[in-house]
């Protein structure tokens, strides 16, 4: 049994004008029996000196059999991390990579 489904969406974006980031999402999906919405936030973060373009919060609205759901996540805590040797790159090994789906 497939736990998933590839469904078109419709939407919206809004953007910052004068860097054209963006700074929020909203989307609804199509086709599905369900009803699923999703809205996600981003703002400019300092962090060491720097600002970056980092998510804030997302949630999820969704009604499956006729009981909705609601989820919701809050992003924060960002701060650097720093390792001293470098950083290394690993492959996945054939076991550990996702299953593709066609």
């Amino acid at each position: 049994m497939r736990d998933s489904v590839i469904a078109p969406v419709h939407g919206q974006v809004f953007f910052d004008r004068e860097t054209k980031q963006i700074l929020h999402l909203h989307f609804e999906c199509e086709g599905i029996p369900e009803t699923v919405t999703v809205d996600q936030d981003y703002d400019f973060l300092d962090i060491a000196g720097r600002k970056f373009l980092l998510p804030l919060r997302s949630e999820m609205h969704s009604v499956e059999s006729g009981h909705p759901s609601r989820t919701e996540i809050t992003f924060s805590g960002y701060r650097v991390l720093r390792y001293r040797r470098g950083i290394r790159i690993c492959r996945p090994s054939a076991s550990t990579r996702p299953q593709s789906y066609p």
